[in-house]
């Protein structure tokens, strides 16, 4: 009787995980294929739907033939001789009608002052995790690179309008094609601002960008732009501009605070900013920030302020003094901003 109960329980356990649906572990799936044909310098498109696909020299330019299974998503990464990773990418094929059988991808981009060396790249199909799991990784041969030694045009005069961001016209120069330009946002003031949030490249009409849908988190923001070429092989790419001073973006309900006024005093041997301090409820901290003739940051000197005091003069250094236009930026005791900019130009 128990034996015969063990069966009827052991055929309910089938019947029941004969209706489960199995999930497959990672390692069980079918790999996605293998990329063939990975080939520098050459780029793809097609003219029509039905059209063959057209090559054209790109230099520094990595393009591959997917598998003909893929999820149309790959990891291309480009290592140099001693295989430090100097660039990595993630690259999605379009579902466009002109889309060609063939995948490029200018690996060089966003690599800053590439120096002459050997370079491979490796190109992986991307899975899903659930129906298909990573392709295997394949690797191309040798670029051989040489950097020339003319470079692109270099930019200055770098300034904000607003949240409007303007620069030196430099197109029609040698070996210029795009500009290229990147926004950052910190959270305080600061010589090498690192938090990239928004890049591009691209011919840019006038010659400025506006960020006014990007500059909406209180902070300060920095814009830098150099010129990009699609010959490397014939011109270097364009030195990055300095930096540009820092346009604040404060928070309305704490800029209504009105915490300082400012005068600036300005002689041949001396530039001092006097502020009064509305009374505080606790500490902040004067920063006042110097630019040149160009609008390129000079540096910036701090004062810390009592809430009993109520006026404070800031003689800046004497690396300073020739500075064209002061910015003063009232902080909190974590040296987040309280108050926006006052400013001043001689």
């Amino acid at each position: 009787m128990k034996r015969w109960i063990l069966r009827l329980l052991l055929c309910v356990m089938i019947l029941l995980l004969a209706g489960s649906s199995f999930v497959l572990a990672e390692d069980e799936l079918p790999k996605l294929g293998t990329a063939t044909e990975l080939i520098w310098g050459r780029s793809c498109y097609k003219n029509t739907v039905d059209g063959p696909t057209i090559w054209q020299e790109s230099p520094g330019c990595a393009s591959w033939k997917p598998a003909e299974l893929d999820l149309s998503k790959y990891k291309v990464t480009t290592y140099n001789e001693q295989n430090d990773i100097i660039s990595t990418f993630w690259v999605t094929r379009g579902t466009d009608e002109f889309e060609c059988d063939y995948v490029s991808n200018a690996v060089f981009h966003w690599v800053d002052d590439l120096p002459s060396g050997k370079y491979y790249f490796t190109v992986q199909a991307l899975g899903d995790g659930e129906t298909y799991a990573d392709g295997d990784i394949v690797r191309s041969d040798f670029y051989d690179y040489i950097r020339p030694e003319q470079s692109c045009a270099a930019i200055d005069d770098v300034h904000w309008d607003g949240t409007t961001v303007y620069w030196t016209d430099v197109k029609g120069t040698e070996g210029f094609d795009y500009y290229k330009y990147e926004l950052y946002r910190e959270d305080t003031m600061t010589e090498t601002p690192k938090n990239r949030i928004a890049y591009g490249l691209g011919l840019i009409d006038d010659h400025a960008k506006d960020y006014s849908s990007k500059m909406t988190i209180p902070g300060y923001y920095y814009f830098r732009v150099c010129v990009h070429t699609n010959d490397m092989t014939q011109y270097a790419e364009g030195p990055w501009a300095s930096p540009s001073a820092p346009y604040f973006v404060g928070d309305t309900a704490s800029d209504e605070n009105n915490y300082v006024k400012a005068d600036f005093n300005h002689t041949a041997s001396d530039l001092s900013v006097i502020s009064t301090i509305v009374p505080l409820s606790e500490p902040v901290t004067l920063l006042a920030a110097t630019y040149d003739d160009n609008g390129r940051f000079l540096g910036f000197d701090m004062k810390q302020v009592e809430s009993s005091e109520t006026e404070q003069t800031i003689s800046l250094a004497p690396e300073k003094q020739n500075a064209k236009e002061v910015k003063l930026f009232v902080m909190d005791d974590d040296l987040e901003p309280v108050d926006e900019a006052l400013k001043a130009s001689f």
